[in-house]
């Protein structure tokens, strides 16, 4: 039997996401993510695969969502994270907020503007200013990010590793917030 894991496995097959996670995550981790699985299933947010360990949902004919599993080491890296080795058993839930100027005013709690602001995916603040490609600043739920080498959050700079419960429902409602921003 081909390993489900491989790209060229999986460009065949396109696999459900669901029968890849088990081979890279465990116990609470798999738990939360297949939960999150389902509810994206049930509210017609359906997973596609779209690239090696990477599957997309999409709303109004655009990305709303990517999930990633990991392709190579350190893929998941992130400071906040409590080791390098972590992306090992690691997932990534990154939505995509592309209408968040019509609903930031609506993100008021100090857990969701740390949701947000913690997972930008891009230099800030780890980049030695010698390596940063960017001077760019972005600013973000009335926040200046100075030298963001990730760009905004329209090119899926919110990258969110292994997602907690609570966690997990602040995705949920960043989500339904952008699908209604759609209309």
């Amino acid at each position: 039997m081909a390993d489900i894991t491989k790209l060229a496995t999986q460009k065949i097959t396109k696999p459900n996401i669901e029968d890849v996670m088990p081979h890279y995550l465990d116990g609470d981790i798999l738990k939360q993510a297949l939960e999150f699985i389902a509810y994206l299933r049930a509210n017609k947010m359906k997973p596609s695969w779209t690239l090696h360990n990477a599957w997309k949902g999409v709303n109004k004919g655009k990305i709303l969502y990517y999930i990633r599993l990991p392709v190579y080491a350190s893929h998941f890296y992130r400071p906040n994270q409590p080791n390098a080795r972590n992306w090992e058993r690691s997932w990534c839930v990154t939505p995509y907020l592309t209408n968040i100027a019509k609903y930031e005013h609506q993100i008021t709690d100090d857990f969701h503007r740390k949701l947000i602001l913690q997972n930008l995916y891009g230099c800030k603040p780890h980049c030695p200013e010698t390596q940063c490609w960017s001077n760019q600043t972005i600013t973000v739920l009335g926040q200046d990010l100075h030298r963001f080498c990730g760009g905004t959050l329209n090119n899926r700079s919110l990258w969110i590793v292994n997602p907690d419960d609570t966690e997990m429902e602040a995705i949920k409602k960043l989500m339904e917030m952008e699908k209604r921003a759609r209309c």
